[in-house]
């Protein structure tokens, strides 16, 4: 009953905001002109973050030397919504299994392979029926032939890392904050415990009466999961 969601919504300003009678925090501007003030920001919007953008936070950059192929491909047998991931010598493919609006067409899968440069622009290159070829070779025939691929996209993988995750009434959690190889679905695990770290001090700062953008409370929530992130990265 206290979430109120715009959806969908675009952000196209944040500005910090000192005057306003809510008391200092940020306000965002949405594209319909709504105005909306906030005394915690939480960036949670992916690796090109507009939040962390925005506010200026430093970043770690360096190249992975992988680049990553995505798509939504088909497969002559069920994925059993299951992931799968066959580890190559040039890089991990993953297989991960997706719901569709027929109930029980368990045949769909979005892949992430993460190849060299150049392996991935010959497979960009390739026409569906080789691409699918390669690509039932390449992950064994796991799910029997591939009947289907759907647009493929590629970007090279590089890995960031925020030198800080809070800010005064802004915090970055999941890959705003820090960016890995998409290696066993290790990210996803690293933004949830965030998610969860964050969440746990905001609830105990509210429970003791302390602003939930207070200094200390922030401070944390980073120092929890700064040195695990860092270790998996």
């Amino acid at each position: 009953r206290n979430v109120q969601i715009f959806s969908p919504a675009t952000v196209e300003q944040l500005t910090r905001d000192d005057s306003s009678p809510e008391g200092k925090g940020i306000e965002i501007t949405l594209r319909d002109g709504v105005r909306l003030h906030a005394n915690l920001l939480v960036g949670a919007d992916g690796a090109n973050s507009r939040v962390r953008e925005w506010a200026q936070f430093k970043l770690r950059e360096w190249e992975y030397g992988h680049t990553a192929i995505a798509a939504t491909i088909a497969t002559e047998l069920p994925h059993g919504q299951s992931a799968r991931q066959i580890f190559r010598r040039e890089g991990p493919l993953a297989f991960l299994p997706l719901q569709t609006a027929m109930q029980g067409n368990q045949h769909f899968s979005s892949i992430v392979w993460s190849t060299q440069p150049e392996e991935a622009q010959a497979l960009m290159a390739m026409d569906d029926v080789q691409f699918m070829r390669t690509l039932g070779r390449a992950f064994e025939f796991t799910l029997g032939e591939i009947t289907g691929a759907g647009r493929r996209i590629a970007f090279p993988l590089r890995a960031r890392h925020a030198n800080d995750y809070v800010q005064p009434h802004i915090a970055l959690i999941g890959d705003a904050a820090h960016t890995i190889h998409p290696l066993a679905g290790q990210g996803i695990n690293l933004g949830l415990l965030d998610a969860q770290a964050l969440s746990r001090e905001l609830l105990r700062a509210a429970q003791r009466g302390i602003d939930i953008a207070d200094e200390q409370v922030l401070a944390r929530y980073q120092r929890e999961r700064k040195s695990d992130n860092l270790a998996t990265l």
